[in-house]
């Protein structure tokens, strides 16, 4: 090496020690490869603190894990997902959305679990038009049926999809005729009840007692000693307290009086039935995901989710998991040109994806029409887990105020 090329090499050293000392990261001289896009980013809003720590953190990894089946690209561009936590807030999520969008530079958001939150970023999203879709647990009508935007697309759970199956089958396949109903008193709450009272008296039966503890109990001895003598089985919603909720119902024996056929979350497979065992047995739920359901789809999701945790996956990875499928694959069709928005959506609404559950399509207010499995808890060789009893094909979201409460419009 001669000394000019020397002197070359010395100066640029004092250049990368200059820049590195300045605060930044050393000058780099690499250049992207010529035609090469930039990554598509993927901003996921997520509830990872607050309240809806649990589903939050479980909706993160399916998608995570959707991206590793792909090695995060589509049609020859790299995917980059970005996510923050937005602590179950409303203004905090729309905070984040800002940041991802502003900050960030995503094209598409994703993500939320609080239905309040996913309301106010769905009015970010139609103001900036940027393609929002909500693959988590946000239900609230609101969100498809007032004032749909062309730019928010749901692909998980709308409030009603659990609750209508399940009233019909209560009274139609069970035979049940007398029921009774317990949630926390809160819109939430309120509107589930309500949403399954309509649909199991409708197909004939009857919610002889609505029991409603404050929101915040802890303590359910005095409304489970409420009950009415005269209820065959006993619905509850319990608004991520089911395991206290159990807890004192096993406590006390109440499976040998009033038999649960209730909401999903009660019997989560890898969450609840660990913890209550053999007491969980003949639990009637319906859900949108049941781990057990064997389908090729399903094997691959449990198998990719397994291969990167060393566990199972849930019903709230699976909105995770087909939510991030149900993007890529409309990129995919757009040849990862999302910078064509309006190919992006329109490719999305006339999408159609057979996810770990079935087939998944949308309405025309853009909200998904999806399979529901009822199922109950039964001991299979030595494990205890749920098994598929029957499938609801194509569970449309019902009309409006069909899932609000009386109390609350």
């Amino acid at each position: 090496m001669s000394t000019r090329q020397k002197s070359k090499v010395g100066m640029m050293a004092v250049l990368l020690l200059t820049a590195w000392s300045l605060g930044g990261p050393p000058i780099t001289t690499a250049q992207p490869v010529k035609g090469e896009k930039e990554p598509i980013k993927i901003g996921l809003n997520s509830d990872l603190t607050g309240v809806f720590t649990v589903p939050g953190t479980f909706v993160n990894k399916g998608a995570r894990v959707y991206l590793d089946t792909i090695g995060s690209k589509v049609a020859g561009r790299e995917v980059k997902l970005i996510e923050m936590d937005n602590n179950s807030e409303p203004k905090v999520a729309l905070e984040v959305a800002k940041k991802l969008v502003e900050r960030e530079k995503v094209q598409i958001l994703a993500g939320v679990v609080h239905s309040g939150s996913a309301l106010a970023v769905k009015g970010y999203a139609h103001k900036e038009k940027i393609p929002y879709i909500g693959f988590s647990m946000a239900g609230a009508e609101q969100l498809t049926l007032v004032d749909p935007s062309p730019y928010y697309f749901r692909t998980h759970i709308f409030d009603g999809l659990h609750e209508i199956p399940l009233g019909t089958y209560a009274h139609k396949k069970l035979g049940l005729k007398k029921m009774a109903a317990m949630t926390f008193d809160y819109v939430g709450g309120r509107g589930k009840l309500w949403t399954f009272k309509q649909a199991f008296e409708e197909a004939g039966g009857k919610i002889i007692q609505e029991i409603y503890p404050p929101l915040g109990t802890l303590d359910f001895a005095p409304y489970f000693a409420k009950i009415d003598p005269e209820t065959e089985a006993l619905w509850i919603f319990g608004a991520g307290q089911d395991i206290p909720i159990l807890s004192q119902y096993f406590e006390f024996k109440l499976q040998k009086r009033f038999p649960l056929v209730t909401y999903w979350t009660m019997t989560v497979d890898t969450l609840i039935i660990p913890k209550f065992k053999e007491n969980m047995l003949g639990i009637v739920t319906s859900s949108h995901y049941t781990l057990s359901y064997d389908t090729p789809e399903n094997r691959a999701f449990i198998k990719a989710y397994q291969g990167r945790y060393g566990e199972p996956p849930n019903e709230y990875a699976e909105g995770g998991y087909t939510g991030m499928m149900i993007i890529c694959t409309a990129l995919n069709k757009i040849g990862g040109n999302i910078e064509d928005t309006n190919a992006f959506l329109k490719v999305l609404r006339d999408n159609k994806i057979k996810s770990p559950m079935g087939w998944i399509g949308f309405d025309k207010n853009q909200n998904v029409i999806k399979d529901v499995q009822i199922r109950r808890v039964e001991k299979v060789g030595e494990a205890i887990q749920n098994v598929v009893l029957e499938v609801i094909p194509q569970v449309h979201q019902p009309p409006k105020n069909y899932t609000i409460h009386p109390k609350d419009r």
